[in-house]
């Protein structure tokens, strides 16, 4: 079986008005991507246990290993 965490990275517009460009990740949304590139990202998720999430959308799945 495997095990699957629902992550919610803070993020912020880009762009205003009719500028609007997308959104990006701040930067606790970096270093999780940087933990998670790593293999780090169960020991820093249990530092940071705000960021687990169920069902919101827009978030990120991915894979415990």
């Amino acid at each position: 079986m495997t095990d699957l965490t629902l992550v919610g990275l803070p993020g912020a517009s880009v762009g205003r008005g009719t500028g609007y460009r997308g959104e990006q990740v701040t930067s606790v949304g970096r270093r999780f991507v940087t933990k998670l590139r790593a293999g780090r990202a169960e020991a820093w998720l249990a530092d940071h246990p705000e960021l687990r999430v169920a069902g919101e959308k827009g978030a990120l799945l991915y894979r415990m290993r």
